[in-house]
């Protein structure tokens, strides 16, 4: 009764029969199907692309508007910082080489620069170690009988990390050279670095 045929199971369940000549048809059948798909989908993607295409330009236009307002904006350009020698220079003048030349050998111009820890003593009235040397221009922070920490009504502590910040330091070592009206206060130094 089925001579010639195949049988296929059904997804639903049971079996079917074809032919011989109608697995040729089926499978044109299934070849129709496919390029009718993947028309469909050329379609579908060309209608997409062009709302795509659309969209892409519509935010390429808002990017451009975007880079317009910026670049009509004023620049505003922040005041750059001077470095230590540039500070050393505005704040010394005329002094400023010699100025320079003492810096560097006390510090090499390193506002962190700690120095004379071995020549510290204790402060009884205040409770603390002075006599350390601080900073570019290593300014100390007392001695024996006097403490400039306190002078300036800070704590040792305090004083040290003030004189740290390269600014207050020259800004400091000029009033101590201005009292002084030439580099005494440095006079090692200025020994050896032939000032």
């Amino acid at each position: 009764m089925n001579k010639g045929k195949k049988k296929y199971k059904r997804f639903g369940g049971g079996y079917f029969y074809e032919r011989p000549d109608q697995g040729i048809r089926n499978f044109i059948g299934f070849i129709n199907g496919m390029l009718l798909i993947v028309s469909l989908s050329f379609i579908s993607a060309s209608f997409n692309s062009n709302q795509v295409s659309d969209e892409i330009v519509v935010q390429a236009q808002e990017v451009v508007e975007i880079v317009e307002v910026v670049e009509q904006e004023p620049v505003i350009e922040q005041e750059k910082e001077p470095t230590i020698e540039e500070y050393i220079s505005e704040v010394f003048g005329e002094y400023a080489e010699q100025a320079l030349k003492i810096a560097t050998y006390e510090s090499g111009l390193k506002p962190e620069t700690v120095g004379d820890t071995n020549i510290m003593l204790y402060d009884s009235k205040w409770d603390e170690m002075v006599g350390d040397s601080i900073g570019a221009f290593q300014i100390r922070t007392g001695g024996n009988g006097w403490n400039r920490a306190r002078a300036n009504g800070l704590s040792a502590e305090e004083f040290r990390t003030k004189l740290k910040d390269f600014k207050y330091n020259v800004d400091y070592a000029k009033t101590i050279f201005d009292q002084a009206g030439n580099w005494s206060p440095w006079y090692l130094c200025s020994q050896r670095t032939g000032i």
